[in-house]
């Protein structure tokens, strides 16, 4: 009940970011970072307005645990509305063991497969630019939030980063 009432709560937060349509004004593509990496991965892919893209790598328990909200939150919109995709931040994970993957687990998101290690980089600095670092329980290495799987963006079908979470 209580991963239920998560997965729903975390459907009513992405709700409420969608009602706000991204716009593609001039001042608001000002304001908003982009990834040019991410509208390239997704161009062709996606008609919907905005984008959740989730990280992810095949052997990552905390991205199978995540899976019930992505699946609720599949349920909660069409794929015209939002557009639900697995960013792999793993670059030892051949596109082979990621087809593998999707076909295992089947994934509620869609995984982004032609992802090259530049891309992979633009990724990682770009969670980092707009996530704080974290420092892990007893350590005093501060680490940065690319080194936490899964996160999520939220993505305009122009690439503009409208949100960003752990």
């Amino acid at each position: 009940i209580a991963k239920e009432r998560s997965s729903q709560m975390e459907v009513s937060q992405l709700e409420e970011m969608a009602s706000r349509a991204p716009s593609t004004s001039s001042k608001d593509v000002a304001l908003k970072p982009t990834s040019p990496e991410l509208a390239r991965l997704l161009k062709g892919k996606t008609s919907a307005p905005a984008n959740l893209v989730t990280t992810w790598f095949t052997t990552c328990a905390a991205c199978k645990r995540a899976e019930p909200t992505f699946a609720a939150i599949r349920n909660a919109f069409s794929e015209q509305q939002l557009g639900l995709f697995g960013f792999n931040n793993d670059d030892g994970d051949s596109k082979k063991e990621m087809q593998q993957y999707a076909e295992r687990f089947q994934p509620a998101f869609t995984p982004l497969l032609d992802r090259t290690a530049e891309d992979i980089d633009a990724f990682k600095a770009l969670q980092d630019s707009l996530l704080p670092a974290f420092r892990l329980a007893g350590s005093k290495k501060v680490e940065g939030i690319s080194n936490l799987t899964p996160s999520c963006l939220l993505v305009s079908a122009q690439g503009h980063i409208l949100h960003a979470w752990v």
